[in-house]
């Protein structure tokens, strides 16, 4: 009750703070999972394909992490 007369604070509601939700962190990681994989997968390609084909599967596996991130974020 706001008009409450022996109140002595002022008790208004204070509005819900907002905190950044982890997209930020979260779309950080992915990039940096995405070019040390990528950075990875050029150098092992040239040695062993079918370790650079594995870490192929990580690079692909990020970015597509990436796209479905970015599309979630613009219907939010």
């Amino acid at each position: 009750m706001a008009t409450d007369p022996y109140r002595l604070t002022d008790q208004t509601p204070e509005p819900p703070r907002r905190e950044d939700p982890p997209t930020d962190r979260t779309r950080l990681l992915l990039w940096v999972v995405l070019v040390v994989s990528a950075g990875i997968n050029a150098a092992l390609s040239t040695v062993n394909v079918w370790a650079g084909s594995a870490v192929g599967v990580i690079v692909l596996a990020t970015a597509v992490a990436l796209v479905v991130h970015y599309r979630k974020g613009r219907r939010g």
